[in-house]
């Protein structure tokens, strides 16, 4: 095989992957969509859950592993609206239901005025954590 033969290979096959134009590319129908915003609505929520007083910022060895813990947010978007979905820990004892419904209002109101979207919609579970659980110190591998 000579080196023309080669070349023109590679050639036809960079013209058949070459990237799109950019009229092309910015066609909206030929663009994917961002949406930061549920991200970042889902950090605030976090953020607000874990200083509401009762609740706990736990994070289990799996957990840590999955990239997840509480407080946890999900949130759904239509338009300017929102609905939450929120999984806290409170350590045992406590007042559950207390807890729950201030992080309920707090992270309804807080979010809907630092975030300009109409949060809708909190649903809060409430994870009950023992003592050992919340003051197990975190272990490591030496």
């Amino acid at each position: 095989m000579s080196d023309s033969s080669a070349g023109g290979a590679v050639q036809e096959s960079a013209a058949r992957t070459s990237p799109k134009t950019s009229e092309q590319a910015s066609e909206p129908s030929t663009r994917g969509i961002l949406d930061v915003r549920s991200a970042a609505i889902e950090h605030l929520a976090e953020h607000i859950a874990a200083d509401v007083a009762g609740t706990v910022n736990y994070r289990s060895n799996m957990d840590k592993l999955r990239g997840r813990g509480y407080p946890h947010a999900e949130v759904s978007i239509r338009g300017a609206s929102s609905w939450i979905t929120l999984d806290i820990a409170v350590a045992w004892p406590g007042v559950v239901e207390d807890i729950a419904s201030t992080a309920r209002d707090q992270v309804r109101t807080e979010t809907t005025r630092l975030s300009g979207s109409d949060v809708r919609r909190v649903d809060v579970t409430v994870h009950v954590l023992t003592a050992d659980q919340v003051g197990a110190p975190e272990r490591r591998v030496r």
